[in-house]
């Protein structure tokens, strides 16, 4: 100690002999400070891994296309894609119009379509597409055998494999409404996409949009850039509907693209988290309020001790300073542990419960221990200026 100041080492020695000599009381505050962080922690990963899926799945390949189709409103409120050929060119020219498109994919569809072999008829119960090969690139598919520009029949990994058929392969095909058959030849197979692109936009058989005969069931339109997508959509579904009549067949025109269909469950999944993250802030607060009423505790107690520190010349801010430090300890402990306790239940709620990646931002990774140190250090400044305050007088004279 140098003209009444301790340095560094003694003011630690002292605040964790403060600790120790409380040990089940400082576990307990302790606890509390890690039950909040760790709610804090589990909330902020679970929410940054759910949202960076969820944006992977409504802002990555294909995530610029937009699904023009025919449907109908169901029982239960859903809406159910019931594929009719009522686009016509008419359709296709007014939705080129449209400002911020860039492509436009019309499309026959098929389904089931059935394939012949040795005069044995076999009904595949998948859709088949008549498309320009340019929107399986639009898709962002990967081709692991052929291309897409030969202009036969393009297949899915999977549908090849039901077919038992490799590119050079061919392949006769009956299809709806036809007589007789025809045989294409295999020119490209492709892995569709993991995520919902493929259940969305991706066929898994697809024939030149020139074999098509007729109106189109689907249009498939790009737009230039992925911030478009919104507003393109709105005008390009009232671009199809004033050009289209299904309402006497009992269908409905519809719009569909992957940001849409997420939006809703992004807003979603932010206002659960959001109240969970309140629950946490407000778990970590009251922890808070224990470590100043341990504090608090623990000044009473060592009134006496004070009173001599300060008799002998120590400092005021040294006083405060090891009270801090015990404080902060606390603070730095309990969201050191509950960071790890949080990561821990956060990765079993992700692979258990939601099935998603584990894929925690940076701030998820720092807010517990910043969170444990500033509650320690805020509900400790009170019992802290306290003990500052005190003479050494009234310290001495101190009876309970």
């Amino acid at each position: 100690m140098k003209g009444g100041r301790l340095n560094s080492m003694w003011r630690t020695k002292l605040a964790l002999r403060n600790l120790s000599t409380a040990k089940l009381r400082s576990i307990l505050t302790t606890l509390g400070v890690i039950i909040g962080v760790a709610f804090i922690v589990t909330t902020m990963v679970v929410g940054s891994s759910s949202v960076t899926w969820l944006n992977s799945q409504a802002f990555g390949k294909g995530s610029n296309l937009i699904l023009l189709s025919t449907g109908e409103v169901s029982s239960n409120g859903g809406y159910s894609i019931s594929p009719t050929p009522v686009f016509g060119n008419d359709t296709v020219a007014a939705i080129k119009s449209v400002s911020g498109v860039n492509s436009v994919y019309p499309a026959g569809e098929v389904f089931p379509f059935t394939v012949v072999t040795n005069d044995t008829k076999s009904i595949v119960s998948l859709p088949l597409d008549f498309a320009d090969p340019a929107l399986l690139n639009a898709t962002g598919v990967d081709f692991i055998a052929g291309s897409s520009h030969a202009g036969g029949l393009i297949l899915s990994n999977s549908t090849a494999h039901l077919l038992n058929v490799t590119v050079g392969s061919s392949v006769t095909l009956l299809l709806p409404g036809e007589i007789a058959t025809e045989t294409w030849k295999v020119t490209g197979i492709f892995v569709p996409p993991s995520s919902s692109l493929g259940a969305l936009f991706v066929r898994s058989a697809y024939l030149p949009l020139s074999a098509w005969k007729g109106d189109y069931d689907e249009i498939f339109v790009k737009t230039n850039g992925i911030t478009s997508v919104a507003s393109v959509q709105a005008n390009v579904l009232d671009a199809a509907r004033r050009t289209t009549t299904v309402s006497t067949i009992g269908l409905s025109v519809e719009a569909f693209s992957l940001q849409t269909l997420f939006s809703g469950a992004l807003t979603a999944d932010r206002t659960l988290l959001n109240f969970f993250l309140f629950a946490g802030v407000l778990a970590l607060i009251i922890g808070g309020i224990g470590v100043t009423n341990v504090m608090l505790m623990s000044l009473k107690e060592r009134i006496r001790e004070i009173g001599i520190l300060k008799a002998i010349g120590t400092s005021d801010s040294s006083v405060f300073t090891v009270y801090m430090i015990e404080s902060a300890f606390v603070g730095l402990i309990g969201g050191a542990i509950g960071l790890g306790i949080g990561l821990l239940v956060s990765i079993g709620v992700l692979k258990t419960l939601l099935a998603v990646p584990f894929a925690p931002s940076v701030i998820s990774l720092v807010i517990g221990p910043l969170a444990g140190a500033s509650i320690g250090i805020g509900f400790g400044v009170y019992p802290a200026i306290l003990a500052y305050r005190m003479s050494p007088g009234e310290a001495v004279r101190w009876e309970w």
